[in-house]
């Protein structure tokens, strides 16, 4: 008597393991390592190059607050969309009719 299996047999059916990582990752996170390297000199080197009287401590201050201020704002705004996401407050109410769009109302009732 026959057996049948409902996986597929082969070299194909094995699923990759988590710590293997072919050829073309490797490369793709050398380049991606590399621009940042780049990215990173050029930011340092332009940084560095710039003419003109050097910032005052109150600048350096200032501009950290404004980073750390706007990174504060983007966590909790995106912690308000996990809250309301995870608690039903974006689900539609069981109470309420599905709305129909303005451009797909023919006006019959």
């Amino acid at each position: 008597m026959e057996q049948t299996t409902d996986k597929p047999s082969g070299p194909s059916s094995r699923a990759p393991s988590a710590g293997h990582w072919g050829v073309g990752t490797i490369v793709l996170v050398v380049v991606l390592f590399a621009m940042l390297a780049a990215a990173l000199w050029y930011a340092a080197h332009a940084w560095m190059s710039v003419d003109g009287p050097p910032m005052p401590a109150s600048g350096y201050i200032f501009m950290t607050l404004g980073v750390v201020l706007s990174l504060l704002v983007g966590f909790v705004l995106m912690g308000l969309i996990f809250y309301s996401s995870r608690h039903g407050y974006d689900d539609q109410s069981m109470d309420e009719e599905p709305r129909v769009s303005a451009a797909r109302y023919d006006g019959r009732d």
